[in-house]
């Protein structure tokens, strides 16, 4: 069965506990659901807006967004047009009671009544970088350049990044033996350590050809 979620707490009525459920999302990542009951959200319909209530949604907090699932409202009797880059939604009597525009990103936001209100947090740029798990700077700019993140102020004081968690994972060390235990070869020429550089069997990515590095 197909549940809506959402980690707004606030926003449950008739609200139950329940035993901690696995939700799996399209990137293998696992969420757990410690709650259900209904919610109320207002959709967006032109300068006002409509509520309604979502039924049997589960209440996972660590997702990132109420997710209401079009199927469910379409069984609860509602109709779902998409025209254009908007979706319309029409109750039992053929009114339209919500007009969704479409972002940047594909998705339709049903919350922008309450998004728009909130006071955006906030961030330093290096700890944005360490909540989402030190990925790379251009990367954390391209999540909110594309709308991707969404009520979060980026703090970015043009300061060089120095993470230390990252320097260390990315370095490291051997013991250098004040004595080589090695066996002498028995001939000149018997061993021979080089460094060489020459064309990958492998192209890259982007289909270039790639140096490879050999050590013997």
């Amino acid at each position: 069965m197909l549940w809506h979620m959402s980690p707004l707490c606030d926003r449950f009525v008739a609200y139950q506990e329940i035993p901690p459920c696995p939700i799996t999302v399209a990137d293998k990542r696992v969420f757990y659901a410690i709650g259900a009951g209904d919610i109320v959200i207002d959709i967006p319909n032109g300068e006002s807006s409509t509520p309604i209530r979502l039924k049997d949604v589960l209440h996972a907090l660590d997702m990132g967004a109420t997710i209401v699932l079009i199927s469910r409202i379409a069984k609860a009797g509602f109709l779902i047009c998409f025209e254009g880059q908007s979706c319309k939604i029409k109750d039992l009597h053929d009114k339209v009671i919500g007009v969704i525009p479409a972002s940047d990103n594909g998705l339709y936001k049903v919350d922008r009544v309450y998004s728009a209100v909130m006071a955006l947090e906030h961030v330093e740029l290096a700890t944005m970088h360490r909540c989402l798990g030190h990925i790379a700077l251009d990367a954390i700019w391209t999540l909110f350049r594309s709308g991707a993140a969404e009520g979060v102020q980026l703090i970015d004081n043009g300061a060089p990044l120095i993470c230390n968690s990252c320097e260390h994972v990315k370095s490291m060390w051997k013991i250098i033996c004040r004595e080589h235990e090695e066996m002498l070869t028995p001939s000149f020429g018997a061993e021979v350590h080089t460094n060489l550089w020459g064309l990958s069997p492998v192209t890259s990515m982007g289909g270039g050809e790639v140096l490879y590095h050999l050590h013997r």
